[in-house]
């Protein structure tokens, strides 16, 4: 088993809702293989925390698939 930290600085805005999108789905992939992966959301990440809090953006339920982890 690894220990992983993902650190999420991107807004839900242009590239950033992909790079968003890509860093849930690695970490789902790492807690599914029985990694710990731990994700971090800072800096201009704190918006989108607070965004994808609400369950309308379809990101919710991937965040919290491996939140709940």
């Amino acid at each position: 088993m690894h220990k992983i930290g993902i650190v999420i600085y991107s807004a839900l805005e242009g590239s950033g809702n992909s790079a968003v999108y890509r860093a849930l789905m690695f970490a789902q992939e790492l807690q599914r293989a029985g990694d710990d992966a731990v994700i971090v959301i800072g800096g201009g990440g704190s918006a989108t925390a607070a965004a994808l809090a609400d369950p309308a953006p379809r990101m919710h339920p991937l965040l919290q698939s491996v939140r709940g982890q």
